[in-house]
């Protein structure tokens, strides 16, 4: 099935000037690659698992989705750019919820939200949906929120690319709460975190504290705490299990930066260097400036061409940025991208050197799908006698008669073979 997300901007863009002089960084930490591994294990992503529901969701039922691994997604991202971690609020996720289930019921992906046959347009679900598809990352054809989060918003390439607006709305710095919904194959994630505006727009739908309703709002929290930010991404430390090779760069940057007509780009690798002019791109580059509308800050979008870089693990990219300027003053942003297998961060699997079984019973090898990035394991196996075991699966095997046989494990991202006695009683 295809996939697609769109993006919905909060406001028009904004104009900008011109450029030159000394580099910053970008903002915030590094984590290193040990503590992204656990960060993972504490916090799993469950990308390859199916959707997982409080309540499943009927023909006529709303339903709630289970989202600790859609949360744990979200704030891997912001782990990996050193932003706050956000919550999961039960009314955003509510709202995204009524949003997927009108959008699975007229079987169309949409912000402003058609009312569904058979349905009134004054009845809750449709409007607690339809505000929500104003305020939203949307999407459709994901096995599960996370991958919508991980493989389509965070991506955002293709017709996304020009202003990366799912990104940015995930990477907003004054984030604090975030909802979630699935139905069929349609995803909602609610990033506007505007509650004082949920309780105006539909008093009396949902129980709000006082603290709640008088939360600032995202622009001015940004505008204030954020002003001089630099949110990159790809993060400087960057698992090539998160990258494509159609995902565009960007740096968001806060209000105190001005972007001018000429910006310069320049990527370096040990072995390639590649210059990005906004006022001469060449064939098959992509530059764009996407506004403040989107997450609250304006940023700059670039692509090299398909095929220049490939993104591989231990590649460092040294990033260049010219023609920006900070308070009316000229300056640079240079930093480095560092590519790395998360795989390698995680110890290597053991495995036992006798297993016993009996007849006609099954093995199999647990633990190896490390990330669970994807639906494939990352082992093959081979039995010595075919009388004896049977091959099930590339981790799986059953045991046919009483005696002794092999299986041999050979894991392909841990360069691991071992051969293990088989005893069947």
């Amino acid at each position: 099935m295809k996939k697609w997300i769109i993006s919905l901007s909060f406001a028009a863009s904004m104009l900008v000037a011109a450029s030159s002089a000394s580099a910053e960084s970008i903002t915030g930490d590094i984590p290193s690659e040990s503590s992204i591994a656990k960060f993972i294990v504490k916090h799993p992503l469950a990308k390859s698992q199916p959707q997982k529901y409080v309540t499943p969701p009927t023909s006529t039922k709303v339903g709630k989705t289970e989202n600790t691994a859609a949360l744990n997604s979200v704030n891997l991202v912001r782990y990996l750019t050193d932003l706050p971690q956000v919550k999961e609020n039960k009314n955003f996720s509510n709202l995204a919820q009524n949003a997927a289930f009108l959008m699975n019921r007229n079987n169309q992906l949409a912000h402003q939200i058609p009312v569904p046959q058979g349905m009134s347009s004054t009845s809750k679900t449709y409007k607690k949906g339809a505000f929500a598809g104003l305020a939203s990352n949307i999407g459709v054809g994901y096995y599960n929120i996370q991958q919508s989060i991980l493989n389509g918003y965070m991506i955002d390439s293709g017709s996304n690319k020009t202003a990366i607006g799912h990104r940015k709305w995930l990477l907003n710095p004054s984030m604090r709460s975030i909802g979630f919904g699935k139905v069929g194959s349609y995803t909602d994630t609610y990033v506007f975190d505007n509650k004082a505006a949920v309780h105006q727009q539909l008093p009396g739908y949902y129980n709000w504290s006082k603290k709640d309703l008088q939360e600032p709002g995202g622009w001015g929290l940004a505008e204030k705490n954020y002003s001089n930010a630099k949110i990159a991404w790809p993060a400087q430390r960057m698992p090539i299990q998160l990258m494509t090779q159609d995902t565009p760069f960007s740096v968001s940057l806060g209000k105190n930066y001005t972007i001018s007509d000429r910006v310069k780009i320049t990527m370096k690798t040990s072995k390639k260097s590649v210059t990005i002019d906004s006022k001469n791109l060449k064939d098959g580059q992509h530059y764009s400036v996407s506004s403040s509308g989107y997450g609250y800050m304006n940023a700059i979008v670039w692509h090299a061409k398909l095929g220049d870089f490939k993104f591989k693990d231990n590649e460092v990219y040294t990033i260049k940025i010219s023609g920006l300027l900070k308070n009316n003053k000229a300056t640079k942003i240079s930093y480095k991208v560092r590519f790395f297998d998360l795989e390698d961060s995680f110890a290597k699997p053991s495995y036992p050197t006798k297993i016993t079984l009996k007849k006609g019973k099954s093995y199999t090898f647990s633990n190896l799908k490390r990330l669970d990035f994807t639906n494939s394991a990352n082992v093959d196996l081979t039995v010595s006698n075919t009388k004896s075991l049977k091959k099930v699966s590339n981790y799986t095997f059953k045991s046919l008669k009483k005696g002794t046989a092999y299986v041999t494990v050979t894991n392909k991202v841990h360069h691991q073979t071992k051969k293990i006695k088989v005893v069947t009683k």
